[in-house]
């Protein structure tokens, strides 16, 4: 769609909000070169190095962090150097969803429909699970070393991340999970 002085304007008082949202709500701010500051004071730093959209975080707890992309892959970050310790390959179309747990080893879902478990020590897929029919939009740990995933296919899977079992399938959604 064009950019109409009327489409800018609602944009410009779009960003105007969201900067005092940000304010008000944890001290964000805005600089005078329009970056972004938290609330501490300026970021240490910041890791690039990525292709593709970025989705989402997590954190494993010891200095590390991961992120996922719609270029099929998982990087392994650290955060004392800034520098990607691990690239994670195997997902055969966009990284969508991914979470820690626990045990050293990460959790990752994509929309060729599996979720991957990785050992973030060697970098290796452990195991893949497989079983929604359409794409994985979310995923989070149980305690227990168990995963709950969504998918469009609108059920939720929680499955074992030992064995890979499917324990329960849940399908009271009327929409992408």
């Amino acid at each position: 769609a064009a950019l109409t002085r009327s489409r800018w304007s609602r944009i410009g008082r779009l960003v105007e909000e969201a900067q005092t949202y940000l304010g008000t709500h944890g001290g964000w701010r805005f600089t005078a070169e329009n970056q972004l500051e938290a609330p501490g004071g300026p970021l240490d730093m910041t890791l690039a190095n990525r292709t593709g959209y970025l989705n989402p975080l997590c954190a494993l707890g010891d200095g590390r962090m991961v992120s996922v992309t719609s270029d099929r892959t998982i990087k392994i970050w650290n955060t004392g150097t800034g520098l990607c310790d691990r690239t994670l390959t195997g997902h055969n179309d966009e990284v969508t969803c991914l979470c820690a747990l626990g045990d050293g080893r990460i959790a990752s879902g994509s929309w060729d429909k599996t979720i991957k478990i990785w050992n973030t020590t060697t970098g290796q897929c452990d195991l893949t699970l497989r079983g929604q029919n359409d794409r994985v939009t979310s995923i989070c740990a149980f305690g227990d070393g168990g995963v709950a995933s969504g998918s469009k296919d609108t059920t939720i899977k929680i499955r074992n991340t030992m064995t890979g079992q499917c324990d329960l399938t849940l399908t009271d959604q009327n929409d992408t999970v």
